[in-house]
């Protein structure tokens, strides 16, 4: 919700809307003619609550007018003191709301206000779901995924997802989680190697007062706060010894102690884990225990890296333009073709964190056309990718012939005859080409 602005002459009045609103989110009064204008320019108030009674009297016609226009915006419009507004109300047909500020009024105005409120919060809940239950790619991996998590997503099966760094492991867990039956309960997110070891028992089991120094009340942990959810444990791997007994404990058991408790509690939520490391090495090398990795791999995905599948590339590219477009309600740019033939043939090393932060940085630039010319020097690197720069920066044909023999050259372990035999030049042109500047 954007906000409720609240205008009020009457002091009396505003001091008792005071006390029935101010607890409300983001709820801002004005008293004065000028503040409503000002702050209704600034088109960020979603619920606009007004006594405007004065305004026949003091003001012309015109500025009614003026006040429609800049709350055109506004979801909702209430003219307080009906006997006032009526002759008001036909300029703000259709969306405005009349009523009196007695006590039956106001406890209908509250009433209307925490219904639209609530309303509202569960449109954008919608609305994210909508988008969260999107999972981008079209490979065949992606797709085969897709496929068995249909056939596991509404049992209570634990879940191992797979990938690099930046594959997108959150995203899937995000999105199982959300088409399952838990998906009106909590999704709560743990990355394990980002909490040092002394902190991480009490964030994933709590903690009750007194337990240690500085636990001055009960803290409910992660799997508290989860209910019926489902918790993800990020970077698996990374949990310490201690606390993987403890875990393997809530995996078999379906409870736990907080540190310093005696009473068990239950755990109702799925447990979805991810890594990026090798369990199984880590099993061999006793820094992961064997029983708890086989409960919690019953079902695994393993989500490929990006370069491995780089048709979903040019969809996950156009994915995130959209995203930025519609976080900075700014205009779709034209995206060249050559754009996308240059980023499929890039190796992504940050997989699809990359991509993102790549799109967020062209689009902070607000381009009206996204060309070969924003992209970073690293697309650049390949021997196609290289000539596609020759040709943005019209280098003549000998910085062409230059930038491809290096290349060569690289590629055969910087063996000059070899270079020379491939490119079908003499050893003396090869090092002629080799000698020469390199942008």
């Amino acid at each position: 919700m954007a906000g409720i602005l609240i205008f009020e002459p009457n002091v009396g009045r505003r001091e008792l809307l005071e006390k029935i609103f101010s607890a409300l989110h983001n709820t801002r009064f004005v008293t004065h003619i000028p503040q409503l204008l000002s702050r209704l320019n600034e088109k960020i108030y979603s619920i606009i609550i007004a006594d405007l009674s004065s305004l026949q009297k003091q003001y012309s016609i015109d500025l009614v007018f003026q006040i429609k226009a800049v709350t055109s915006h506004a979801d909702l419009f209430v003219l307080l003191d009906a006997k006032n507004h009526e002759k008001l109300l036909p300029f703000f047909k259709g969306k405005a709301f009349v009523v009196p500020f007695d006590t039956y009024g106001l406890k209908d105005l509250q009433v209307l206000i925490r219904y639209h409120i609530g309303y509202e919060a569960k449109t954008a809940e919608s609305d994210k779901r909508k988008e969260e239950l999107c999972f981008i790619g079209k490979s065949k991996s992606i797709l085969q995924i897709l496929e068995q998590i249909e056939l596991v997503n509404n049992t209570d099966i634990h879940i191992l997802i797979t990938g690099e760094t930046g594959s997108g492991k959150t995203e899937l867990a995000r999105y199982i989680h959300n088409g399952s039956k838990r998906r009106d309960e909590p999704f709560v997110h743990i990355n394990c190697a980002a909490i040092p070891d002394n902190l991480l028992e009490s964030e994933l089991f709590g903690y009750k007062k007194g337990a240690f120094t500085g636990a001055y009340s009960d803290k409910i942990g992660i799997f508290g706060s989860a209910g019926r959810g489902t918790v993800f444990l990020d970077e698996i791997g990374e949990l310490p010894s201690y606390l993987q007994a403890k875990l393997l404990k809530v995996v078999d058991e379906k409870d736990y102690y907080p540190v310093g408790g005696t009473t068990p509690l239950r755990v109702d939520a799925r447990i979805i884990t991810a890594t990026n490391t090798d369990l199984v090495k880590a099993v061999n090398e006793k820094r992961f225990r064997e029983d708890l990795y086989y409960r919690l791999n019953t079902v695994q995905f393993h989500i490929p890296p990006l370069r491995e599948r780089k048709e979903d590339i040019p969809e996950l590219f156009s994915y995130f333009i959209e995203k930025q477009v519609k976080k900075n309600k700014t205009k779709k740019p034209q995206i060249e073709p050559l754009v996308y033939e240059l980023i499929q043939e890039y190796s992504w090393p940050g997989n699809v964190r990359e991509l993102q932060n790549l799109v967020e940085r062209i689009s902070f630039r607000k381009p009206d056309k996204i060309t070969p010319a924003l992209l970073p020097d690293s697309f650049f690197s390949a021997p196609r990718a290289r000539i596609v720069r020759a040709a943005i920066k019209y280098w003549p044909l000998e910085r062409v012939k230059q930038e491809y023999a290096r290349y060569i050259y690289k590629i055969t372990g910087e063996n000059k005859s070899k270079a020379a035999r491939i490119l079908n030049v003499d050893i003396k042109t090869m090092r002629k080409l080799l000698r020469s500047n390199v942008e």
